[in-house]
């Protein structure tokens, strides 16, 4: 007898509450019985009469993180399994047999898969997210979007960490890989993500939302890539202007070293995403990316 609860966290998603809710209904063949819980974070829309009307259980949370607003989903349900969708992805047809097989197979604790372009006509969407063709395999890091997990191994590791704003499916990730589960990621179970950046000034006002909480929660000694990155890209581009009215010769060389920042994310990026035909609007990318994060470290606020 398996029983699947999947959470929805969701804050004026009429729009795409309904999508979601059908993709998870179609699931319901690979188990004996499916619940579907939406955790109404305070929307003033009408997601959650439609969320209802599909025969989803409704309550609201008003406040705290969007680890809080999982937790409280988690905490009503009474599946053996539970699936954290965020209410503006759509699954794929075999996303709940995949992640059971994974379950059944091997001794993982949790698994999922990052997002694919919803929005063909969005140069963002098609150059910047991951699309692993054929990716099978034990990571360090699942998108609590997209993410299924034993209850078991949620209740060993306490849940999410509500005191994060932010980087909450790092950390759980984090902690379930010190306790000796795998976790791991399959690229079947990549979702469409419906509602991310349309234009630039979203994408790097997103990513100065994560890059405000980043610092604060870094947990020393260990090295994150992101954060280093980032603050030496701020330092750099601070630098460069501050050259540019001081010293030419120099100008010119923290530019190289500013290029040479975003090449090496754009190459990595290009190479874990298979996409290298679009490597000038990653490159591109790059920097925004690195300018909305460094910004966002710097500043230590959240972006509203």
């Amino acid at each position: 007898m398996i029983k699947v609860s999947f959470i929805l966290p969701m804050y004026n998603e009429e729009e795409s509450i309904a999508d979601c809710i059908k993709s998870i209904l179609s699931q319901a063949r690979y188990c004996n019985k499916l619940e579907i819980i939406v955790v109404d974070n305070g929307s003033t829309d009408s997601g959650p009469q439609i969320a209802e009307q599909m025969g989803a259980v409704v309550i609201r949370k008003i406040g705290g993180t969007i680890a809080s607003v999982r937790n409280a989903g988690a905490a009503i349900s009474t599946g053996d399994y539970l699936g954290f969708i965020d209410s503006d992805c759509v699954l794929p047809v075999r996303w709940l047999e995949v992640a059971l097989g994974e379950m059944l197979s091997h001794s993982a604790g949790a698994c999922g898969a990052g997002y694919l372009s919803h929005d063909k006509d969005n140069w963002i969407e098609r150059s910047w997210f991951y699309e692993y063709k054929k990716f099978i395999g034990k990571c360090r890091f699942i998108p609590s979007g997209n993410f299924f997990i034993k209850r078991s191994a949620f209740e060993d590791v306490g849940g999410f960490s509500e005191d994060l704003v932010t980087c909450e499916d790092a950390d759980i990730c984090e902690r379930l890989v010190r306790l000796g589960y795998d976790v791991i990621y399959h690229y079947e179970m990549q979702s469409n993500h419906l509602d991310s950046p349309k234009n630039l000034i979203q994408f790097i006002k997103k990513e100065f939302w994560y890059g405000s909480y980043q610092l604060k929660y870094y947990k020393f000694p260990s090295f994150d890539k992101v954060l280093f990155a980032s603050l030496l890209y701020f330092f750099v581009f601070t630098a460069s202007f501050l050259f540019l009215f001081i010293k030419n010769e120099y100008f010119f060389l923290s530019f190289i070293v500013l290029n040479f920042i975003a090449l090496s994310l754009a190459i990595y990026r290009c190479l874990r995403s298979k996409k290298k035909s679009k490597f000038v609007q990653i490159f591109f990318l790059s920097h925004c990316y690195l300018l909305g994060r460094s910004l966002g470290i710097v500043c230590g606020i959240k972006f509203k």
